[in-house]
C-alpha cells in the first residue's frame, strides 16, 4: 500500500510518491489518469482509497481539502469524449 500526495504545479495536480515524481491532472477537470490506466474524477477531499480487484487495498490518495469539496465517481461510469486506453490486463 502507497500514499500518494498532490502538489499543485500551475493548472496541474502532481500526484508524488515517497518523493518520485507522479502522474498529473488538470485542476478544472480533476481528471486523473493513473499509470495503471484507471482514469478517477476525484474530488479534492481528504483521502481515496483505490482497491484491487479481489478487495485488497491498491493505494491511497490523500490531499488537501478546499472549502468547495464534492466527490466524484471514477469517469468510467461516465460516457465520456476522451479515448482512455487501458493496458491488457496481467496473466497469473
Amino acid at each position: 500500500m502507497h500514499k500518494f500526495h498532490l502538489l499543485k504545479e500551475d493548472n496541474l495536480w502532481k500526484f508524488t510518491k515517497e518523493g518520485e515524481a507522479g502522474d498529473y491532472f488538470h485542476s478544472e477537470s480533476r481528471r486523473l489518469v493513473l499509470n495503471f490506466g484507471h482514469c478517477y474524477m476525484l474530488s479534492l477531499d481528504g483521502s481515496m482509497t483505490i482497491h484491487n480487484e479481489d478487495g485488497s487495498i491498491k493505494f491511497i490518495l490523500s490531499y488537501p481539502m478546499p472549502k468547495d469539496a464534492r466527490y466524484y465517481a471514477p469517469v468510467s461510469r461516465y460516457p465520456t469524449q476522451e479515448k482512455i486506453t487501458r493496458p491488457p490486463k496481467a496473466k497469473n
